[in-house]
């Protein structure tokens, strides 16, 4: 199979070789009243998890003076159904009950110390959804706003769902607020970074909700398997930088076997690597290093996944490789987890896709587990790269909320809480120790913690005719029009970049 750029006709060695060697057998196995002053994608985030001083987190300090709002009620509205498999807990974004579990107390002694520091009540309201959607949650605000009713102080929603509110109108900008300080390593500046235009930047991200850090793509990896079939270590591969995904295409073509016999590679066959489209292919375009848009000269993003010929060299190297059949049990139509997570429990997956709200699906499994990046492209490639699931809830202030002081200081205090003891207690205590079984995979977190990326379109891919998602459809097809396909998809995406970006400036 070969996809034709609309330019020209790309040789991608790399790609070619991995076909070749399949088919002959030989492959073997967000800083206080000003924005962020750098306007840059794909920046990996450095301070997400920081392990080496166990009391740098514990004893941060943020810039908050000393305040008291006199008992007012803060009022969040988030999304609150109980989760699918390996999905994170939406209803505890911001409160839980005192359990005995390390991370509900952490969260519970977290609301009850902000509320203490600044003399508020926290009062928590819900949308009934889930995280795959931010629907119902936009509904209440379109309505509230347009009311003109002062009904919510914080919004804790599906990051792509907030797009369009802030596009009409319906949010602060959060630039604009005292008390909030996105230099601090509780937020992510690169998230900053690339979601504002214009100085504007309306909705965050932060360690004000588990959920970010449960979003992040991983690989789980069954390592009885892996012992049984190869004599290496998995995690000198990938801390020597090549763990890519030619190697991961070599692993699984040791590992396939016809276990029914029947012939044909089907579900119940032994497979090196299990995953989804709806997704699973995101994880593979953010850890490929795959550049969506870019700033011009002004500091404005622009499109150029489709003038750059990595993106092509992507789509030639993985289309292949996820629908060669005897490598890689892929669907292209389903988003069950439970699927990926049987076959990693009953030694027919060796490789499965996952986020860190997955581990907890792991924990009873019988052969011991490990938690890896996502392959990069190759060895070229100088950094392991990663994206988080686009429905991680940002942080956001509705237009009719009539005291944004008492609201930036109650987003700051929970955010630096949250990242002084209730990310600790997850990543720490509940993914290090409860769910990990060796030190290994303790550096393999705080790896793939350490290499997450944003990118203005992957942000804004709601209000781009979902630019970003178009990925899962190029692979879906299987054929050589991925290229002609993306070519023919641009004018809608460049014409709704268009309006986007008139839309922040009328706002400025």
């Amino acid at each position: 199979m070969k996809i034709l750029s609309a330019k020209k006709v790309i040789s991608n060695t790399a790609g070619i070789l991995l076909i070749a060697v399949i088919l002959s057998g030989v492959l073997v196995s967000c800083s206080g009243n000003d924005a962020p002053p750098a306007l840059s994608e794909n920046v990996a985030e450095t301070k997400a998890v920081e392990t080496q001083d166990e009391n740098l987190r514990k004893n941060a300090k943020d810039n908050l003076p000393e305040l008291d709002f006199g008992g007012k009620e803060m009022r969040f509205l988030h999304r609150g159904s109980a989760p699918n498999l390996g999905d994170p807990d939406l209803r505890l974004e911001i409160d839980a009950e005192e359990s005995g579990e390390v991370v509900n107390t952490a969260l519970h002694d977290r609301k009850l110390s902000v509320e203490n520091r600044l003399n508020i009540g926290i009062k928590i309201l819900t949308a009934d959804e889930g995280i795959d959607s931010g629907a119902a949650m936009n509904k209440l605000i379109r309505a509230s706003v347009t009311a003109g009713s002062d009904d919510y102080d914080i919004l804790l929603n599906h990051m792509s769902q907030a797009t369009p509110l802030a596009l009409e109108g319906l949010l602060y900008n959060l630039n604009l607020f005292n008390y909030l300080d996105f230099a601090q390593p509780w937020w992510s500046e690169s998230f900053a970074n690339a979601a504002q235009v214009y100085e504007q930047l309306y909705f965050a991200a932060g360690d004000i909700s588990l959920c970010k850090l449960q979003s992040t793509y991983v690989f789980y990896y069954n390592k009885d398997m892996y012992a049984s079939f190869f004599s290496d270590s998995l995690y000198d591969t990938i801390n020597s930088g090549s763990w890519t995904l030619d190697k991961l295409g070599e692993l699984c073509a040791t590992v396939y076997s016809d276990l029914n016999g029947n012939g044909v590679a089907d579900f119940d066959d032994l497979y090196g690597y299990v995953t989804q489209s709806v997704n699973y292919i995101d994880s593979l375009v953010g850890a490929s290093n795959v550049i969506l848009s870019r700033r011009d000269s002004e500091g404005l993003p622009r499109l150029v996944y489709n003038k750059e010929e990595h993106t092509f060299d992507f789509l030639e190297k993985i289309i292949p490789l996820l629908h060669h059949g005897q490598l890689v049990w892929y669907d292209p139509n389903s988003s069950d987890v439970s699927v990926l997570v049987t076959k990693l429990k009953n030694e027919t997956g060796l490789f499965a896709s996952g986020r860190f709200a997955s581990a907890d699906s792991y924990r009873d499994m019988e052969s011991d587990f490990g938690i890896v990046p996502v392959p990069k492209f190759d060895e070229t490639q100088e950094k392991y790269t990663n994206w988080i699931h686009n429905a991680f809830s940002t942080v956001s202030v509705p237009v009719t909320c009539s005291d944004i002081d008492a609201a930036a200081a109650t987003i700051e205090a929970m955010c630096a809480e949250g990242y002084r003891s209730v990310v600790p207690a997850y990543y720490e205590t509940a993914l290090k120790v409860k769910y990990s079984r060796d030190d290994e995979t303790s550096q393999m977190l705080d790896m793939i913690s350490d290499s997450v990326v944003f990118d203005f379109a992957f942000i804004y891919s709601a209000s781009l005719s979902n630019v970003m998602q178009q990925f899962r459809e190029l692979v879906k097809l299987n054929s050589g029009t991925a290229a002609s396909t993306m070519e023919s998809n641009y004018p809608k995406f460049e014409a709704k970049l268009k309006t986007l970006l008139a839309s922040f400036e009328a706002m400025k």
